[in-house]
């Protein structure tokens, strides 16, 4: 019988999870990779102004087997095989914007909060 881990490749507040029924919803998504190395408290932080704008963006931190974020209005997606950032080809730093059906609206190297905001707003044709 396989492991779990392969049944469920990531964990959320402990439990068995998949990444794609945590991006459901009618608000766009933001993913943002954390690495090892990098305080998650401290990325949740950055991202905490997207949650406050004209089109609010929920947001999801991804992190390494073993990291945790404590950081409140932040999910902390627990990357238990690495697999989540593989298949995004994601490294420390990237970060996804999600259309509220689940389809990749943009991706950048390195989160920057305008350049989300102004994709929110070609995406929704306020801009």
């Amino acid at each position: 019988m396989p492991s779990t881990a392969r049944w469920f490749p990531v964990r959320v507040d402990g439990r068995d999870a998949w990444l794609l029924a945590e991006t459901h919803g009618s608000a766009f998504t933001g993913i943002y990779f954390c690495g090892l190395g990098h305080d998650p408290d401290a990325c949740a932080q950055s991202l905490a102004a997207l949650s406050n704008g004209p089109r609010p963006v929920r947001t999801l931190l991804v992190v390494p087997k073993g990291m945790t974020c404590s950081s409140k209005g932040v999910l902390a997606i627990e990357d238990v095989e690495g697999m989540v950032a593989h298949r995004f080809d994601a490294q420390p730093g990237t970060f996804y914007l999600l259309r509220p059906d689940q389809h990749v609206c943009a991706r950048w190297r390195a989160f920057d909060a305008a350049s989300v905001t102004a994709a929110l707003r070609r995406a929704t044709c306020n801009g």
